[in-house]
């Protein structure tokens, strides 16, 4: 081997470190992104009495949007999306850096629905 020039067992480790070093860091944003999931399972139904529930879009608050839950819309609590929950559950969103929002207001238009808490469960009842 000419002095100066690389030899093939030198290329050789380089190609090798730089897989290494993509590998990990593929690892490490796998690992991020597991992190900062919203918790697994569905929401807790159940309740002791009727105070213990309320209705609630599950599906909203597992986006764990930083701001407004519901995107600043209303949502019909006749809707399949909207469930009655125990009125402790939430999910478990990853912690978030301040940020601004606008000011706006969403949430869940009852039009008669309310949360009863029925044989130890929370159910969605209209009337």
């Amino acid at each position: 081997m000419k002095p100066g020039k690389p030899g093939r067992e030198s290329i050789w480790h380089s190609i090798a470190l730089a897989l290494i070093l993509v590998l990990l860091v593929l690892v490490g944003v796998f690992l991020i992104n597991q992190n900062t999931m919203p918790a697994a399972g569905g929401p807790d139904i159940s309740c002791a009495a009727d105070e213990d529930c309320r209705l609630e879009v599950p599906e909203a608050l597992l986006q764990c949007l930083p701001c407004d839950p519901y995107n600043c819309a209303f949502i019909d609590a006749g809707s399949a999306a909207v469930i009655a929950v125990n009125t402790a559950w939430g999910p478990s969103c990853p912690p978030r850096e301040p940020q601004m929002c606008i000011q706006c207001i969403g949430g869940i238009e009852m039009n008669g629905y309310t949360a009863k808490c029925v044989n130890g469960q929370c159910v969605k009842l209209k009337g």
